[in-house]
């Protein structure tokens, strides 16, 4: 019967071992701070705060009009109701606190409008992307080496955002239909696995997902540069945990009962806190943005600008 010998290290290859995994720490760690400190400077040069403020601007202008172009598209595939519903629950997901104001103006106008014609979709199109064009000069902005783009061109990446979002709608309206009837199907290669918690949880993190891929598109497709892939998913990744955990915690400050916009405001509350809560949202974004480029880069082996 063999025997197997195992080597014990010695003291002095213990020690060269965690001196080298504190020295990489140490590095990794440098790298980081470099990166962030890059991040805000490029952040607080481009203005930023202010690119922030006009999107929470113009998406007062922009987001009933791309509400309803949505609701046009989903309305191919199912009833504007089925649409308006799901469109309703993502957008409350999205921004907490905004589902009166959002139904009681997408009832009333649909209501008063009836049905659209083409002309009138064309014209809702064009003001629901004023707030991606904004964006995406924005975002454009956070990559120094990228070229600016003139009004139609950024323009036309505007309205290819808004197409973008009328896919995402088209992949909701989908799987919401297929959650709905997965518990009621009896699938025998699946056994009892769909009534389980798995679908689920499946349709919890489908959103979360989405708007990761939204955050990655941004920043990789959006900047009039190449960007690093590698880099636009770190960014994308940060984004996504960041824009979620704000809304967590905007959605309990709402329920605390400390907001108290209406003393201030009036019946202009609501829009105010929707505003706020845009505002800040941008801020992340745009904040995302500049990491993508800084860690883009990196990556290419461009100088730091710090």
């Amino acid at each position: 019967m063999r025997v197997r010998i195992v080597r014990i290290p010695s003291p002095t290859q213990i020690r060269s071992a965690i001196n080298h995994a504190i020295t990489w720490l140490i590095d990794k760690l440098g790298m980081i701070a470099s990166i962030m400190r890059e991040t805000w400077f490029t952040f607080h040069q481009s203005h930023a705060t202010e690119g922030a403020a006009s999107i929470a601007f113009y998406s007062l202008f922009s987001l009933f009009p791309l509400l309803l172009v949505l609701i046009v598209a989903g309305s191919f595939l199912l009833q504007k109701v089925n649409v308006q519903q799901v469109l309703l629950e993502w957008v409350v997901t999205s921004i907490p606190g905004s589902r009166e104001l959002i139904l009681q103006n997408i009832q009333q106008v649909l209501a008063l409008r009836g049905t659209f014609g083409l002309v009138a979709l064309i014209s809702l199109v064009w003001s629901a992307s004023g707030v991606f064009n904004t964006m995406a000069a924005n975002i454009n902005r956070a990559f120094p080496e990228a070229q600016t783009r003139n009004f139609f061109t950024n323009r036309i990446v505007a309205l290819a955002m808004i197409g973008g979002l009328v896919v995402i709608i088209f992949l909701l309206l989908f799987f919401n239909t297929v959650f709905r009837l997965i518990p009621h199907i009896d699938i025998p290669i699946l056994r009892t696995g769909h009534q389980t918690k798995v679908w689920q949880i499946f349709s919890l993190t489908f959103p979360i997902l989405l708007n990761f891929l939204v955050f990655y598109l941004l920043y990789w497709w959006v900047p009039n540069t190449n960007v690093s892939r590698r880099a636009s998913f770190i960014g994308a990744l940060f984004t996504t945990v960041l824009s979620r955990l704000f809304t967590l915690l905007f959605s309990l400050y709402l329920s605390s009962g400390f907001d108290r916009y209406e003393i201030v405001y009036g019946s202009l509350g609501t829009i105010v806190a929707l505003m706020f809560f845009i505002y800040l949202t941008g801020w992340i974004v745009l904040f995302g943005a500049h990491l993508t480029a800084s860690i883009s880069r990196r990556i290419k082996g461009i100088s730091p600008l710090l």
